[in-house]
């Protein structure tokens, strides 16, 4: 009786530590929306004149993946 009545004890123990972990996350990023609602500026001059030739036509497309090199 005594092992059963101790391990409805430690589940009861785990159960409460989980649920307590789980109340605790952080549930806002805290301004990230503001960050990421207006698109990152472009540097082109960061890295220097680093390049490589990608199959579209559209040099904003190469820009964009030059810029992540």
């Amino acid at each position: 009786m005594a092992n059963w009545r101790s391990r409805a004890a430690a589940a009861a123990a785990l159960l409460l530590l989980v649920s307590l972990a789980a109340s605790a996350q952080q549930r806002s990023a805290g301004g990230l929306d503001a960050m990421l609602a207006e698109p990152f500026p472009h540097m082109p001059e960061a890295l220097g004149p680093f390049s490589h030739k990608i199959s579209s036509d559209n040099p904003q497309a190469q820009a964009f993946f030059d810029h992540g090199i």
